[in-house]
């Protein structure tokens, strides 16, 4: 029974063949014989207590792989069990049975522990991981999960009672580990598309730079913003990302919008300075428009472009302008003149120069290309005023000295009527301090010219 019918050594043994000896030779001494009964009752008491011992060491450890294989659920560790129990209770070399099944038992157990335990920390880093992401999603379906994972944390010593079976640990870590890695890659990738954005709006800013100050220039309100975002394409905080991002989009505001003023404001004076260019025969006007023209197409700095032809644009709209604004309103003062002499005279040629004059001054239009050219404006004001002086001559006061005395005193009125005074024809200061126009002398009209 404890060592096995086919084990042919062992202290029991070896005191069975001393006996069968003693009865084949016929032992007689009575003393011998009753030593040996003595001995043949005790032999096996120290293999009984031997296997006693072993069967409470297996008994202890199948008690536990019970316990353990209740959670496990192993088939292949419930026979390991199985064998042990039947080795506890062998017919046949009991002590060598219990040895080898305590062997593999224990290895089994270790194993099937080691599998448990194992799970059981996976469960408890997964429970951390899952409550960290859920203060950062607020996902509901995580927190279901996360909750039903807690509650198994406290349940996980597989030698207390209640303890959480492996294969429903196994699950419920599965379940709460494929959340938080789906959530995970959530994240990464919302992440990712955010750095890629930010990445976008760098790039454009960097092109908006190129653009509005040109590539030569390292410094702008634009790379102030381009520079301090590179570190945030590091970032995992998805908010300080969208910040920067809206912060870098909108850097290059500034710049658009002081290009668009220029722009209008160059446009607008080429629109102005255009008919000039007819109007005044200036190929200077027409090279400062086609170079800010040029500047307007200009994709590498073009602020620099523009305020580099603004000044010479402007001020070549300016002069030319002036000029024919001068022209336009000497003009309108010759026919002014003009006409107040044909109040005191019938001429004829000077009539028919203010209809010319008049007909020049009506298409006067500096923005207009089909409008009287600035020479033209000049050669009949030119031509006007002499005819104007022609009249003039001809009106001189000698031409009233033959109706007075040179001693007598002729009164002076204005055309209103109003009388000015009373003056001596023959006196060289007689009109000085009046202001030049028409009057009536001495019952005469007579331009008089300021002294």
């Amino acid at each position: 029974m404890y060592y096995g019918a086919a084990d042919p050594d062992s202290e029991i043994l070896d005191i069975y063949n001393i006996a069968t000896d003693y009865i084949e030779k016929k032992e007689k001494n009575i003393f011998t014989l009753q030593a040996m009964v003595e001995k043949l009752d005790t032999c096996y008491a120290y293999a009984a207590d031997s296997c006693a011992k072993k069967e409470t060491a297996i008994q202890a450890v199948i008690d536990r792989a019970k316990m353990l294989n209740a959670l496990m659920a192993n088939l292949e560790f419930g026979d390991i069990i199985s064998n042990a129990i039947n080795a506890r209770y062998a017919m046949d070399a009991r002590i060598a049975a219990i040895t080898g099944q305590m062997e593999v038992l224990e290895q089994a157990y270790e194993e099937q522990l080691e599998l448990y335990v194992g799970a059981a920390d996976v469960m408890r880093k997964t429970v951390e991981t899952a409550a960290e992401l859920l203060e950062r999603t607020a996902d509901e379906s995580l927190a279901g999960l996360l909750a039903q994972a807690e509650d198994m944390v406290g349940h996980l010593d597989p030698m207390e009672e209640g303890a959480v079976v492996y294969a429903e640990l196994i699950a419920a870590t599965g379940s709460l580990k494929g959340k938080v890695d789906e959530l995970n890659q959530m994240l990464a990738d919302n992440l990712a598309r955010l750095r890629k954005a930010l990445a976008d709006a760098r790039e454009d800013a960097l092109s908006k730079h190129v653009f509005y100050y040109g590539a030569d220039r390292e410094s702008s309100e634009i790379m102030d913003v381009y520079r301090r975002s590179e570190s945030y394409l590091e970032y995992t905080d998805t908010m300080a990302i969208r910040l920067m991002t809206d912060t870098v989009s909108r850097c290059h505001r500034e710049a658009s919008v002081a290009c668009s003023k220029k722009e209008a404001e160059i446009l607008d004076v080429i629109g102005k300075s255009e008919p000039l260019v007819v109007l005044m025969a200036d190929q200077t006007i027409a090279d400062a428009i086609s170079r800010s023209q040029d500047a307007l197409e200009v994709e590498d700095g073009r602020i620099p472009a523009l305020e580099a032809v603004w000044p010479e644009l402007s001020e070549k709209y300016k002069d030319n302008a002036a000029l024919y604004d001068r022209a336009t309103l000497a003009l309108n003062d010759s026919i002014i003149r003009a006409e107040a002499l044909l109040l005191q005279v019938k001429d004829e040629p000077l009539k028919a120069a203010v209809a010319l004059a008049e007909d020049a001054l009506s298409r006067a239009d500096k923005a207009s290309e089909v409008a009287t050219l600035y020479a033209d404006l000049q050669l009949t004001t030119v031509g006007l005023a002499k005819e104007i002086e022609r009249v003039r001559k001809e009106l001189e006061v000698t031409s009233i000295y033959k109706v007075y005395a040179d001693s007598e005193e002729v009164p002076v009125y204005t055309l209103q009527g109003r009388f000015v005074k009373k003056v001596r024809l023959a006196d060289e200061n007689a009109f000085r301090s009046m202001p030049e126009g028409i009057y009536i002398v001495g019952g005469k009209k007579m331009y008089i010219k300021e002294k």
